[in-house]
């Protein structure tokens, strides 16, 4: 079911992709006539939002599944290009992505010796730590910053609305969450606390 989801998720992310203006017309002609200049800047302010967020996601995909490929191939663990290739695609759901993604080479290293199972285990933390404290902090500096509480609150309360396709949306829908809040409550702030003094 989580690959499905993937999958549909890839090819609704490419469909909007390709007509991006389609739909954002779309989305500005339900909004009042006065309104719509409010509208299109706030829809700007998501999309440079969520483009920051997706940008730092691939990155950190790409060097998690190319460390996670080269362990496995120095440790000897049978189809290490496919291991290292899911362990890219779980990096996109945060928190709870590489521990699944670990799970299949596990058993892998246990049809091996116990002992290449827990190397196994060692490599996916020493890979993990290298992520969280080292990858992400240096591709994320410039996206979006997510606590990372939050980030796991948001994504178990969506998986459990929606299965495994809310684990892949969680994230992503958060992304948006805080660029509303950012747009239509802390930035509308000041304007209110200026007429408040005046």
């Amino acid at each position: 079911g989580l690959f499905t989801d993937l999958i549909v998720l890839l090819f609704l992310g490419l469909f909007l992709a390709a007509q991006p203006h389609l739909y954002r017309y779309g989305l500005l002609k339900l909004v009042p006539p006065g309104s719509r200049e409010r509208g299109r800047d706030l829809m700007d302010h998501l999309h440079a939002k969520l483009q920051r967020w997706l940008f730092g996601q691939f990155v950190s995909m790409a060097i998690v599944g190319t460390l996670t490929t080269i362990g496995l191939w120095a440790l000897g663990i049978p189809l290490a290009l496919a291991l290292g290739l899911l362990a890219a695609l779980f990096e996109f759901i945060p928190n709870l992505g590489p521990l699944l993604a670990s799970l299949p080479a596990i058993l892998l290293g246990l049809t091996i010796s116990p002992q290449q199972a827990l190397f196994v285990i060692l490599l996916y933390l020493a890979v993990q730590t290298l992520e969280s404290q080292l990858i992400y902090p240096v591709v994320q500096r410039k996206a979006v910053e997510l606590p990372p509480a939050l980030t796991i609150s948001v994504q178990l309360l969506v998986g459990v609305v929606l299965g495994a396709f809310g684990f892949i949306l969680a994230t992503p829908l958060l992304v948006v969450a805080i660029g509303l809040v950012e747009k239509l409550y802390i930035e509308e702030q000041p304007e209110e606390n200026g007429r408040q003094t005046g």
